[in-house]
């Protein structure tokens, strides 16, 4: 005998509920007449062609709320039906077209990063990552001071090499203090890179660990971007530690930093604990340098 799949109906009454800045939620009604697997959720810029899965939820889910969403940006999107034993797909929906709101830019010179996410979006007063944070910095002309939460901001953006601060360590390009929170913050490179790479500026860190930055060994090959496990600066004016721990870093040339022709490195009241160079420089290599230290410790490196 012959079979054939059932038709999964397409979902309608497909409407928008409610906007945020950052979340934008919708919802519909299912039409199927048999239980289908899921219903996936498809979005596209509305200036954009290109359209990419958000989610899967069970047919009886009948709202979403999108959270991956940017401040001030015009989405579309489109929903169908399907039946994962049958490999079966409904029509889809008709395209539904929401706005997220007005963005709140933090506009310096001080900013306040509000997330421990690793994540490139705008700086916002209500949610800025340290990445946007030191964006809206390198955009703004003039110094700036970033203000660090409690605990841990961790690196999850992977990508070394990358000089404009997309993923991997943090680009700094212009005048920046950054102060940890007086409880104590840990940024975690996660193994996954240095933690900074620093310009011709002045660059001041205060109340802060910097912990796992790492640069793979390069075969003795004299190139500098292997170089400084933990901070990168190459002609840099100021580059000033105050209570500052580097923990468990490695490099190739220089386990925690590596300089070149930086006008002043001054390190006070800080410790090194557990770094490891693959080549010269245990902890600090140094070129054509300035370097200065008060009261601080080198254990176990």
């Amino acid at each position: 005998y012959a079979s054939t799949l059932d038709c999964l109906a397409t979902p309608t009454n497909f409407t928008a509920v409610s906007s945020t800045r950052h979340t934008l939620s919708f919802a519909w009604q299912d039409n199927t007449t048999v239980t289908s697997d899921v219903i996936i959720i498809e979005r596209k810029l509305n200036s954009g062609s290109t359209w990419t899965e958000v989610d899967r939820v069970p047919e009886s889910q009948d709202q979403y709320t999108d959270t991956t969403v940017l401040c001030g940006v015009t989405y579309d999107y489109r929903l169908r039906a399907y039946r994962a034993s049958e490999n079966n797909y409904s029509m889809y929906s008709v395209v539904l077209t929401m706005s997220t709101d007005t963005c709140n830019y933090q506009s310096g010179p001080h900013f306040i990063v509000t997330t421990s996410d690793d994540e490139i979006a705008y700086c916002e007063a209500d949610r800025c990552s340290l990445r946007s944070a030191i964006e809206a910095a390198n955009n703004r002309a003039g110094a700036d001071t970033i203000y660090l939460p409690e605990g841990t901001l961790q690196m999850t953006l992977e990508g070394r090499y990358e000089e404009y601060n997309q993923t991997g360590d943090f680009n700094v390009k212009d005048d920046l203090t950054i102060i940890g929170h007086v409880s104590g913050t840990t940024i975690d490179a996660n193994h996954i890179d240095r933690i900074f790479r620093l310009y011709i500026i002045d660059f001041t860190l205060e109340n802060v660990t910097l912990l796992n930055g790492e640069m793979p060994e390069n075969g003795g090959t004299e190139n500098d971007k292997y170089d400084g496990g933990t901070i990168h600066a190459e002609t840099t004016r100021n580059l000033i530690l105050n209570n500052v721990k580097v923990q468990d870093s490695i490099g190739n040339r220089g386990g925690a930093f590596w300089l070149d022709r930086v006008t002043n490195f001054t390190i006070n009241n800080s410790r090194f604990v557990g770094i490891h160079s693959y080549d010269e420089g245990g902890v600090i290599f140094s070129n054509r340098s300035t370097l200065t230290i008060n009261t601080s410790e080198f254990e176990s490196n």
